[in-house]
């Protein structure tokens, strides 16, 4: 078996070894030339160390991980969003509504989340065609055009995922009582679509009500995004200049919030 994985020059030299007065020294030298093959093909091992896994993707600057992704779960749901609406339930006209809400938090893909809300007898029958657009309807309208990744953040938000409800089921659940909803769970790896749902729900209210529903303007999400990053800049590293550094490759981790 072992002179099959030889090069046949040197099966040929330890036959002729054997053949010869120094075939007392055969058996060794096969042993030294087997020791050395395996040294040659002897690859170490090595450990190299899993990095976290990313269960999903999800809203820039909404990140969630594998250990995150039972949040948003019926048994583990995400966390309680508030906006007073403002809205009086007893004093809606009958009609169709179209509400909008800047959605600008993650500073990148910004557009207008845009709903539809029915009001009959006085009440909320129905709440529908969640999308995004770039113009809100009275005059205001964002550069470029949009971006379609928000879809997938989007329908988690208004259709639910990972077994949560979504915020148009919580919507519709309230206004079955008769109330408006002003307190939601927000859908984890689309917190902000889920904010901004709400926000326009209640800006195609105050509609229904003759009232106007004015939509953050880009200047001012700008100004307060600006400070937000300003804040963020004071942070402080604990790593000295003269620190001694160690030699290898490292990954950096952060949760932006």
């Amino acid at each position: 078996m072992l002179a099959q994985n030889l090069p046949t020059a040197l099966v040929r030299f330890i036959d002729g070894v054997k053949s010869s007065s120094l075939r007392f020294l055969a058996p060794g030298l096969v042993v030294a030339v087997a020791a050395a093959s395996v040294i040659v093909n002897y690859t170490p091992l090595t450990y190299v160390a899993p990095e976290p896994a990313v269960a999903q993707s999800s809203e820039l600057g909404d990140p969630i991980t594998a250990d995150e992704s039972k949040k948003g779960s019926a048994a583990n749901p995400s966390k309680k969003s508030s906006a007073a609406s403002g809205v009086d339930a007893s004093a809606l006209k009958d009609g169709t509504y179209t509400g909008y809400d800047e959605c600008a938090e993650d500073g990148v893909f910004d557009y207008y989340l845009a709903l539809d809300v029915t009001v009959s007898g006085g009440k909320v029958t129905n709440v529908g065609n969640v999308r995004g657009v770039m113009a809100n309807g009275s005059g205001g309208s964002l550069p470029g055009s949009y971006d379609t990744r928000n879809n997938e953040y989007i329908g988690w938000a208004a259709n639910g995922k990972g077994g949560a409800t979504g915020v148009v089921d919580q919507i519709m659940s309230d206004a079955k009582q008769g109330t408006i909803t002003n307190s939601i769970d927000t859908i984890s790896g689309a917190t902000f679509s889920s904010d901004s749902i709400l926000r326009a729900y209640h800006n195609a209210l105050k509609k229904a009500q003759g009232k106007s529903a004015p939509v953050a303007s880009s200047s001012k999400k700008a100004t307060a995004k600006k400070s937000k990053k300003a804040k963020k800049a004071k942070a402080k590293s604990s790593v000295g200049s003269k620190d001694r550094l160690a030699d290898g490759k490292f990954t950096g981790y952060d949760r932006c919030t």
